[in-house]
C-alpha cells in the first residue's frame, strides 16, 4: 500500500484533461483540470551546442536558408548562411526542424534529436542528399532498433551516415552498423524524406534507434522511481482503442497500445512526462511533475483497475 496511482482521462471532444490522484491507504482524492499542450515554464533536459551548417549548394543554388527548431519547452531559429557553420543553444531531447527560405516558402519539415554529442548537421534541402567525399566506417559499431512496430504506422527505414545510406531495417528489427570513431550525423530516411536526424558517438550513447520505444530504457533504477504506464483508450467512445507514445524529458521511451501496460524506471526528482498519439503532431498531455515514489500512470476514459 501507499503507492500512488495518476488517472489521466482523456476527453478530446472538450480538450480537457483530468488528473485523480490518490493514496490507496487514505483514500484521499484531488481532482486537477488541465488544459491540453500546457505551457511549460522549466526547460527539460542538459544544455548542448548544436552546430548547424548550410548545405543548400548540394541541392539548388546556394542560398541562406532559415532553421527553426520547435518543442512544447524551446523553440529557437537562426540564419544559416552559405559556406559557414552556425552555433545554436538547445535542450537534449527532440525537436520539430523547419528549414524554411528567407522569403518564408518552406523547404523542408523534420524531426531533431539531440543528444549530449556535438557533430556538424546539413540543413537547407528539401530531401535527403548523398555526401560526394569518401566515407570512413571504420572504428566503431552501432546497434540500431526499428521500434515503429509498436507505433500507428510500422515502417522500414533507410540509415544514412554522414550523408551515405549504409542499410535498411524493418519494423521489430535491430542492426549493428560500423560507424566512424569519431562523432557523425545519422540520417533516418523513407526514401528520399528525412524523418530524423541525430548525432552519434558510440562511446556515449552505444546504440540509436526509430519509433516509438527506446529498446533500452531502463525498467529497473536503484534508489530510482518506477512509474507502471497502462493505456485505457479502449473505453474511449468512437475513437477507442488507439495507441498512445510516453514521453520522459524530451524522449519518446514506450509506445503501448491499447489495453497493454508497461513499466519504466526514472531518477528521483522533477520529470516532463507526456503523451501523444503519434511521433509528431500534438501533444495529448503534457505535465512536469516530481517522482519521488513509485505509482500507476493510466491514460484513457476509465478507472485505472
Amino acid at each position: 500500500m501507499g503507492e500512488q496511482a495518476i488517472q489521466i482521462l482523456d476527453n478530446s471532444q472538450e480538450k480537457l484533461s483530468s488528473i485523480q490522484m490518490f493514496r490507496p491507504d487514505y483514500k484521499i482524492f484531488l481532482f486537477v483540470i488541465l488544459l491540453f499542450n500546457t505551457t511549460a515554464i522549466a526547460q527539460v533536459g542538459d544544455a548542448v551546442r548544436l552546430k548547424a551548417y548550410n548545405n543548400s549548394k548540394l541541392c539548388s543554388a546556394s542560398k541562406p536558408v532559415i532553421l527553426q527548431l520547435m518543442r512544447p519547452t524551446h523553440s529557437t531559429n537562426r540564419t544559416l548562411n552559405t559556406g559557414k557553420s552556425t552555433l545554436i543553444g538547445v535542450f537534449t531531447g527532440e525537436y520539430t526542424s523547419i528549414v524554411s527560405a528567407r522569403d518564408g516558402k518552406p523547404i523542408e519539415t523534420s524531426r531533431l534529436r539531440v543528444r549530449p554529442i556535438t557533430c556538424k548537421m546539413p540543413f537547407g534541402c528539401q530531401h535527403f542528399m548523398p555526401e560526394t567525399k569518401q566515407h570512413n566506417t571504420a572504428g566503431s559499431t552501432l546497434e540500431f532498433y526499428n521500434t515503429t512496430n509498436d507505433c500507428v504506422v510500422p515502417k522500414t527505414i533507410s540509415i544514412a551516415v554522414n550523408g551515405h545510406i549504409l542499410t535498411n531495417i524493418g519494423p521489430g528489427e535491430h542492426k549493428r552498423i560500423e560507424v566512424p570513431k569519431e562523432s557523425a550525423y545519422m540520417e533516418i530516411l523513407k526514401g528520399p524524406q528525412r524523418l530524423l536526424m541525430t548525432c552519434i558517438d558510440p562511446t556515449v550513447q552505444p546504440y540509436e534507434f526509430y519509433g516509438c520505444t527506446d529498446p533500452k530504457y531502463p525498467k529497473y533504477i536503484k534508489n530510482g522511481v518506477v512509474i507502471s504506464f497502462k493505456n485505457s483508450t479502449e473505453t474511449c467512445g468512437k475513437n477507442a482503442g488507439f495507441p498512445v507514445i510516453l514521453w520522459v524529458d524530451g524522449f519518446p521511451v514506450k509506445g503501448l497500445k491499447s489495453q497493454k501496460k508497461a513499466r519504466i524506471a526514472v531518477s528521483k526528482g522533477q520529470h516532463r512526462i507526456q503523451i501523444s498519439r503519434k511521433l509528431t503532431g500534438k501533444l495529448l498531455f503534457d505535465r512536469s511533475m516530481t517522482c519521488t515514489k513509485s505509482f500507476l500512470f493510466n491514460y484513457g476514459c476509465g478507472k485505472a483497475k
